[in-house]
């Protein structure tokens, strides 16, 4: 249960780092979005490096709670989600998508790939459709994102497997990526990938 606690603390300060930066430096509600989206991938492996991948299955699901129930709370109390709200769900997805990821994943670097996975690709490809947003594929996704969410995938994914594997893996990232509407790609992403590696293990 300690390991539970330490991990929502570590994951409670990265958040607040990630906001704090994005308040000081007045960054532009995309830019602070991404800030956020990256540093939490970044402090779950981090904090998983140290204290294992099993706690952040409850550390998940307590944030799924705590993001749930920011909904109801008043914008101005977290600026880099307030804009989002309306059109996404990718702030409770991604805690529920770490639980899960923490769940099937069968072991450490399974984990802390589909994380790295979920942090840098996701972002590769947010920052890709914005630069070249045409051609758009489903529900708003771009041609450009899915290149990019592919290429930074694919290069994540070949510390948890060869090659060939990797190509494999990246692919099924990137299309669970482009069909997954309103931020719930943040949720099969993980969850395609730890199965994915579950099988190959």
């Amino acid at each position: 249960m300690i390991e539970v606690l330490m991990a929502c603390v570590l994951t409670a300060l990265g958040l607040a780092a990630a906001e704090g930066l994005a308040r000081i430096g007045h960054l532009p509600e995309f830019a602070a979005r991404k800030v956020l989206h990256s540093t939490a991938a970044l402090t779950v492996v981090g904090a998983s490096l140290w204290l294992g991948q099993r706690p952040f299955v409850w550390t998940g699901l307590v944030f799924f709670g705590v993001m749930g129930a920011s909904r109801l709370v008043p914008r101005g109390s977290m600026a880099t989600l307030a804009e989002l709200r309306d059109s996404s769900w990718g702030e409770v997805a991604f805690p529920l998508g770490t639980a899960a990821a923490a769940w099937l994943a069968p072991d450490l670097r399974g984990f802390t790939a589909a994380m790295l996975v979920l942090g840098a690709a996701d972002t590769a490809a947010g920052l890709a459709g914005r630069h070249w947003p045409k051609p758009r594929l489903l529900w708003g996704k771009t041609l450009a994102g899915s290149v990019a969410c592919f290429a930074v995938g694919t290069v994540v994914l070949t510390m948890a497997e060869g090659w060939p594997y990797a190509v494999v893996l990246g692919a099924a990232a990137t299309a669970a990526e482009a069909v997954s509407p309103r931020g719930s790609d943040n949720l099969t992403v993980p969850v395609i990938l730890a199965l994915a590696l579950r099988a190959m293990s």
